[in-house]
């Protein structure tokens, strides 16, 4: 009898490990990872990024600066550039004001403003002299590109490589090299992923990712050697002391995305700054180092645009010159006016043939 307990016992204990082991599998417990499962759910928090989604509005601010041994470039230039930018489906605005510092003095100040429309884009300027005011209509633009020109970290936190025109998933699914390292990583106080590639000629990739923040980008490095660096890059020192002759070749160059914040807003995780830090090591052992500071702030997830009557609206004076695909040398002229573009008309010419009627 006393055995027959013990096997009916034994059975349930069994029935119990194996309940708790499928429990387990189901909510994910055991399930172990892999590389394309990561990048899989990167891809799905991309959905919600701020410029995937359907709406939102957001503020954004950018600060450069840069390092570099005096007696290869004698001036300290550093950069400002602040946004508001005003998204939804199919088309983006995005205002800006940009200023250049050199040694503390202002030496560049222009309002800019970048309307992204499906395939069309519309720049209109507004600055110095040498930047006079006008509207560049540019054709077959991709949705990828809008993260271009909102510079500083922005492009890395909505999980996109600009000199590419990718997203970081695209390059890491195509590679053939495509690695998870063993062990989880802890990125400032939280444990991420850590992937990585290398592509030939170019660069090794590693991208920190953080599970708990939805698969949000937490740290992200590009390296590359002196086998790397292509003859197009800027990546040669030049001593102007002692004439063109004496080159110092770049030896390696690192791109680094890290202190990235990550804030939930409304049950939807959003990056909202990070440090962006360039810095290329020369043969004869000097330094160039270039740091961009980036925060997004006064966040709006789902805005009511009545609320922004000036959203999407070219803020152009009547008149400014319209070139279409930067062809600057067509012999016809288009200007803006009353919010549409017209050919401009030789005012001179009129007159002359109103006098002659």
């Amino acid at each position: 009898m006393r055995n027959s307990y013990l096997i009916k016992d034994i059975k349930k204990g069994f029935l119990l490990c194996l309940i708790l082991l499928i429990s387990g599998i189901s909510f994910g417990q055991t399930k172990i990872l892999t590389a394309i499962d990561i990048l899989n759910e990167h891809k799905k928090s991309l959905k919600d990024s701020l410029l995937a989604r359907e709406k939102s509005v957001f503020k954004a601010e950018m600060k450069r600066t840069e390092k570099i041994p005096e007696k290869y470039i004698p001036s300290s230039d550093s950069l400002t550039i602040k946004y508001l930018v005003f998204h939804e489906s199919n088309r983006t605005d995005i205002r800006l004001e940009e200023k250049r510092f050199n040694k503390g003095s202002i030496t560049w100040d222009v309002e800019r403003q970048k309307l992204y429309i499906k395939g069309l884009t519309y720049q209109a300027d507004n600055g110095p002299g040498e930047l006079p005011g006008g509207i560049d209509i540019k054709t077959g633009v991709s949705r990828k590109a809008v993260n271009k020109n909102i510079q500083g970290v922005n492009a890395f936190m909505e999980g996109y490589w600009p000199p590419e025109d990718k997203y970081f998933w695209e390059m890491f699914e195509e590679s053939d090299n495509l690695k998870l390292r063993e062990d989880m990583e802890m990125v400032d106080g939280h444990q991420t992923y850590v992937l990585e590639i290398k592509i030939p000629h170019d660069g090794r990739y590693t991208l920190w990712i953080d599970p708990a923040f939805g698969f949000n980008i937490r740290k992200f490095t590009y390296i590359k050697t002196d086998s790397d660096l292509s003859d197009w890059e800027p990546f040669e020192l030049t001593d102007p002391t002692k004439g063109p002759s004496q080159r110092f070749p770049a030896e390696e160059t690192i791109l680094a995305m890290d202190s990235v914040k990550i804030e939930k807003i409304r049950d939807i995780f959003v990056p909202i700054s990070g440090v962006y830090e360039v810095i290329t090591t020369y043969s004869n052992g000097e330094q160039r180092i270039s740091t961009e500071e980036y925060k997004r702030f006064d966040i709006e997830l789902n805005p009511d645009f009545s609320k922004y009557p000036n959203a999407f609206a070219l803020n152009v004076p009547n008149g400014a010159r319209v070139v279409y695909n930067q062809d600057y040398s067509s012999k016809i002229k288009y200007e803006w006016r009353d919010g549409e573009v017209i050919e401009k008309v030789d005012q001179p010419n009129i007159q002359e043939i109103d006098n002659a009627k």
